[in-house]
């Protein structure tokens, strides 16, 4: 059996509430998860050769879709480059819809490019791969990174689609996700 001694219990009369690890609690409820920023984008058009991912994406408007927290994620659709809307880490979740359209060796790849002076110079990040040698083999591939957003001007992420021989194609749609790109701000830097 435990014994619990209590020496003095304090009452709390302010109505502000009180912050534990981000999130704030107020007269018994949660109030703030300390998310501030979440975004999804989807691709909209098949891509069947290699290309960095810019001017087909919109945010999804199905039933119950297209909300966002925060000031939301901005695109380049010239350059795909796409730029954060405040500092702090940063999940990415891309998930891509990959089609083998022949039965030669294929292999299709979704390539996170980062950079942190604006492109003058980038890094790849993060590979996700389809292969297969069989007739139209499809699959979903995802991946999920953890960026550091210190600079809302120069640290910035595109997508590319790398088609090796011809014979696949990334594809999107605007009706549904099937390639699509979810952003999280999940805490400072």
């Amino acid at each position: 059996m435990s014994v619990l001694n209590v020496n003095t219990i304090n009452e709390r009369t302010s109505n502000s509430g009180v912050t534990i690890d981000g999130v704030l609690i107020k007269d018994g409820v949660v109030t703030g998860s300390g998310i501030t920023d979440i975004d999804q984008w989807r691709w909209t058009t098949n891509v069947s050769a290699t290309e960095v991912l810019a001017d087909s994406w919109a945010r999804p408007n199905g039933t119950l879709q297209g909300a966002y927290i925060g000031s939301g994620m901005a695109v380049d659709s010239s350059t795909g480059a796409w730029t954060f809307p405040s500092t702090g880490i940063w999940q990415i979740v891309g998930t891509f819809y990959l089609h083998i359209q022949s039965t030669s060796a294929t292999y299709l790849t979704m390539q996170s490019i980062a950079t942190d002076d604006n492109f003058s110079s980038e890094d790849i990040v993060d590979y996700a791969v389809h292969f297969d040698d069989r007739n139209v083999a499809r699959a979903t591939v995802s991946n999920v990174m953890l960026v550091d957003i210190q600079n809302t001007s120069n640290d910035k992420i595109k997508f590319k689609f790398v088609e090796s021989n011809g014979t696949g194609q990334l594809e999107g749609t605007s009706d549904e996700n099937r390639t699509y790109i979810t952003f999280t701000r999940i805490g400072d830097t």
